[in-house]
């Protein structure tokens, strides 16, 4: 390390961590000479002392563990949540915004309403995914600063009368110069780099260290174009394919091969779990002693270390089992099935927990406290102690219940209904209260996927051709694109940049674009592409095709 003086700094913008992502393109990287912890961070930039005081003081962690992305905009939310951190986090009463729903930003919005520094809002609305203009920036700041008074300012684009004294305090404290001699661009949104370079010379540009590490800095997700790496074949017929989020991947092979196989990122079979097991022995009510029953795995979720993996079966087969369901049902006198608990280390079946009629999708809370499973046949959710290993609650849904998807919170889920246009949200803290709804989103959704922020809702429209972005501050669709016959399951990026779906009916999968929904990449897969998932460290797709391969593809440069 070195120290040297402030300097001549700029911008900044937040460092929000992944879950504070914003879309745009980032610079490429320059290893040699990147600077605070950031491979976009050259030295020689204005803003390299201001980004790295802005590390030292835990007021940015970058848009990811190696990029600060200087050169991206920054919205009304990030700014207060910028500006929050710089001045210590202060308490302050809860706002009033319908439309602040980002957990980060909660107590960063309550004390710039609290300040009176809520520069573009109205008594509702704060808007927080809208661009932060210069101009919006130089008054939120000026009233931070408790408004002091000062002398005219240079530029001639500055005419605003809201902006006047603010933009000529920051003139007169030497905060800005313009973005020339007679201008300053109020209207222009502000880059991460300038806020960044605006907070440090607020705050009277004090020395700092430059730290020269300068890891790799990725591009994100959306700017990657995937290309084929690598098949596996063999005796497999994969409903899904699923990442443990550590080193291994699961493909359910459904009542066609009775087994889950499991992989390593070298593409090797690391083992093979067969759906055979003697019900009694783990004390399941009227089983034949000693007698052994089948499954068929379809679907797989992980506990959040990768520890333990909770896969569904479709229907169990073995005395006593003589109504399975089936793919068009109404709830009746079906079979109920069970949930299998599998020791990835050991790559055993240690649980047997009995679920609902024809178990389809399967999620872990955040919490690891429940083990969510949707039953097709019973138009119910299954919710799962995790503690005792038992069903301690059903709760009706309605007609083909599907995908899940849980808040980072473990509070909420969202239940894709089917037989419907509409999505269920569950309240996991008061099982008992009524559903609510988002309503109308399209024609069978199926599979669902949360932005990090829990902001935003995917979800795959198997008749609907397509996949729709759902703003859950107003539970509004935002944006659509249409992709292929049948889309059915979905992962998104670590990122949050991109997400990948399967065409079920076109043998395709797309990739696509969640900042405006584009879709950037359709690509042709072998027969009835099924199940998908993402490994973040290698940036690896997994797609299952029902014909009997995993197909894998890689993010990469172009």
């Amino acid at each position: 390390m070195r120290t040297v003086s402030s300097g001549v700094v700029r911008g900044f913008l937040l460092g929000l961590t992944a879950a504070l992502l914003v879309g745009g393109v980032i610079v490429a990287p320059s290893p040699a000479q990147g600077v605070a912890g950031f491979g976009d961070v050259d030295e020689d930039r204005y803003f390299a002392h201001a980004v790295q005081w802005m590390v030292d003081n835990g007021i940015t962690t970058g848009t990811s563990a190696a990029c600060f992305s200087p050169d991206d905009p920054v919205t009304r939310g990030q700014g207060a949540t910028f500006l929050w951190r710089m001045e210590g986090e202060p308490d302050a009463p809860a706002h009033g915004f319908d439309d602040v729903v980002a957990p980060y930003q909660q107590r960063a919005v309550s004390w710039l309403a609290g300040m009176g520094s809520v520069v573009g809002a109205t008594q509702t609305a704060f808007y927080p995914d809208r661009p932060l203009s210069r101009g919006e920036f130089a008054a939120m700041l000026h009233r931070v600063a408790a408004r002091p008074a000062a002398q005219m300012h240079p530029f001639t684009d500055v005419t605003a009368p809201w902006q006047q004294q603010p933009v000529a305090w920051m003139v007169a404290e030497s905060i800005t110069t313009g973005t020339s001699a007679t201008t300053f661009s109020p209207g222009d949104t502000i880059t991460r780099g300038q806020l960044a370079s605006f907070l440090y010379r607020y705050k009277g540009s004090p020395g700092v260290e430059l730290d020269p590490s300068s890891p790799r800095c990725d591009p994100p997700s959306d700017g990657l174009t995937l290309r084929h790496v690598g098949e596996i074949r063999g005796a497999i017929t994969p409903k899904s394919v699923v990442f443990s989020g550590v080193d291994l991947f699961f493909a359910q092979n459904m009542m066609y091969q009775h087994t889950i196989t499991v992989y390593d990122r070298s593409l090797s079979l690391v083992g093979t779990i067969s759906d055979r097991v003697v019900l009694s022995e783990f004390g399941v009510a009227g089983a034949n002693p000693g007698t052994a029953y089948w499954g068929s795995p379809v679907e797989a979720a992980f506990t959040s270390d990768g520890r333990y993996a909770y896969v569904s079966n479709y229907q169990m087969f073995g005395p006593g089992y003589s109504r399975p369901g089936e793919d068009s049902c109404s709830p009746g006198a079906w079979d109920n099935s069970f949930l299998y608990r599998v020791d990835v280390e050991s790559l055993t079946i240690d649980q047997v927990i009995g679920v609902g009629p024809v178990p389809k999708f399967v999620a872990v809370t955040p919490d690891d406290t429940k083990v969510l499973v949707t039953n097709w046949c019973g138009y119910n959710l299954s919710v799962i102690d995790v503690s005792t290993a038992t069903e301690s609650a059903r709760v009706p849904i309605g007609r083909f219940p599907r995908g899940i998807a849980v808040t980072s919170d473990s509070a909420t889920a969202y239940i894709a209904v089917m037989g419907s246009r509409d999505i269920a949200v569950v309240d996991l803290n008061n099982l008992g209260e009524p559903l609510s709804w988002i309503k109308g989103v399209g024609t069978s959704p199926r599979s669902l996927v949360l932005s990090a922020d829990d902001r935003y809702l995917f979800a795959t429209l198997n008749h609907g051709g397509g996949v729709v972005k759902i703003d859950l501050a107003n539970r509004a669709v935002v944006g659509s694109a249409a992709t292929g016959v049948g889309p059915r399951s979905m992962s998104i990026s670590d990122d949050g940049t991109a997400i990948y779906l399967v065409n079920y009916h076109s043998n395709t999968f797309s990739k696509v674009r969640t900042a405006d929904m584009v879709e950037l990449q359709r690509i042709v897969t072998p027969d009835r592409p099924i199940g998908i998932t993402y490994d973040p460290q290698t940036r690896r797709v997994w797609i299952a095709t029902y014909g009997g391969t995993i197909q894998i593809y890689e993010d990469t440069l172009p």
